[in-house]
C-alpha cells in the first residue's frame, strides 16, 4: 500500500471509524493476495488484461486500486461501484490522481445487481469535483468482487465467457462456501487460472477465484 496515501487517509479526521475499518489486516492481506497471484498469472501469460477495463463491485473506498494500476499500468479504465454513497467521495479523493490521467479511475455509487456485464455497461458517474453527473458506457474486461458474501449474486448472472472474474468469499459462520471449489461453482467458473485460500487471522478462511465462464 502508498504509504503517503496511508498516512493522508489516517490523519483526515473526515473519513471518521470508517476510514480505520477500511485498513484492517484482513482486508489489506485480501487485496495483497489478489494482486499477488493476478501478477503471477500475467507474467505466466495464462491470462491478459492489457487495455481491459476492470469493474470493482462492492469497492468501498478503493483503497488498493492505486495499487492495481501502478502493478498493471497497461489495464483499462477502473470504476469502482458501491451501493453506498458515501464510499463515492472517499474512493475518488483517495485516488483524485489517476481521475486526472485519462479518467483512469473513478468511484460510483450503483446497486451493482443492476448493472448488466453482458456486454458495455452504462452507468451515471460524478466527476472528482462533484460536479454534473454524467452517462458512460465501457465495456468492462475483468469483474472484482472481495465482497461476494456480502450481497446476492444477480451481478454474476450475464458476464460472458470472454471476461475474467476474480471473486473472494468466506466460509465465516453460515456460508456456503467451504472451499474454493465451492466458489468457483457458485459463479459458473469452469476456466479456473487460480482458485485457493488462506486463513485470516484463525477467524475463517478467506477463498479465491480467478477465472473464466
Amino acid at each position: 500500500m502508498n504509504l503517503t496515501r496511508l498516512g493522508y487517509i489516517m490523519t483526515a479526521d473526515a473519513f471518521g471509524e470508517f476510514n480505520m475499518n477500511s485498513f484492517n489486516i484482513q482486508h489489506i492481506r485480501s487485496k495483497a493476495w489478489l494482486l499477488s497471484e493476478l501478477s503471477k498469472l500475467k507474467k505466466a501469460g495464462k491470462i491478459d488484461i492489457e487495455d481491459k477495463s476492470a469493474a470493482i463491485l462492492g469497492g468501498g473506498a478503493a483503497i488498493w486500486a492505486d495499487d492495481l494500476i501502478e502493478l498493471f499500468p497497461t489495464i483499462g479504465k477502473i470504476r469502482s461501484f458501491d451501493i453506498d454513497p458515501a464510499h463515492e467521495g472517499i474512493a475518488n479523493r483517495l485516488n483524485a490522481s489517476w481521475w486526472k490521467v485519462d479518467r483512469k479511475f473513478a468511484a460510483c455509487t450503483a446497486d451493482i445487481n443492476s448493472l448488466d456485464f453482458s456486454g458495455p455497461t452504462t452507468f451515471s458517474i460524478k466527476d472528482v469535483d462533484y460536479k454534473d453527473y454524467e452517462e458512460q458506457t465501457i465495456d468492462f474486461g475483468v469483474i472484482i468482487n472481495t465482497s461476494s458474501e456480502h450481497m446476492a449474486s444477480d451481478w454474476a448472472s450475464n458476464i460472458p465467457s470472454n471476461k475474467l472474474i476474480i471473486v473472494q468469499s468466506t466460509d465465516y459462520i453460515k456460508s456456503p462456501i467451504k472451499k474454493s471449489q465451492d466458489l468457483a461453482d457458485m459463479f459458473g467458473i469452469t476456466n479456473v487460472k487460480y482458485k485457493g485460500g488462506i486463513n485470516m487471522l484463525g477467524d475463517f478462511i478467506r477463498y479465491m477465484v480467478i477465472g473464466y465462464r
